[in-house]
């Protein structure tokens, strides 16, 4: 996905990794929104590459996982719901290769089962 994201545009994966914000400018010394018609050019050619990319996200997922970051502003804050829902937490991460040890370390053949049987739960634990 990575590599799709940049076929676009190096700029739209840059967006994933440093976010993007609408402009926004002061009124009463408050920080605000600037509305789209006050845009500099700049700040529309980096709106539209956020757009690029969330369209590229949305394209790219299943009707679960857009359900998921449809309602994302941009490309940064999907990509990151993605990347919690398929790698999971730093946490979850270390603990899969111990738990698949501890599995493939425990299973054995049982005593009725067919080859192709057993096969196919040591399938089910590397998948």
């Amino acid at each position: 996905m990575k590599l799709a994201l940049k076929s676009f545009d190096e700029r739209v994966w840059l967006s994933v990794i440093n976010g993007w914000s609408p402009p926004t400018h002061l009124v009463d010394n408050e920080r605000v929104p600037k509305p789209a018609d006050r845009w500099s050019e700049e700040e529309f050619k980096l709106a539209n590459i956020n757009s690029r990319g969330l369209n590229a996200l949305f394209s790219a997922v299943t009707p679960d996982e857009f359900r998921r970051i449809m309602t994302c502003d941009t490309t940064k804050e999907a990509w990151n719901i993605l990347q919690l829902t398929h790698e999971g937490t730093s946490v979850v991460k270390a603990s899969k290769p111990q738990n698949l040890t501890t599995q493939f370390e425990t299973i054995k053949m049982k005593e009725k089962e067919t080859f192709d049987e057993f096969y196919a739960r040591l399938s089910d634990i590397v998948n």
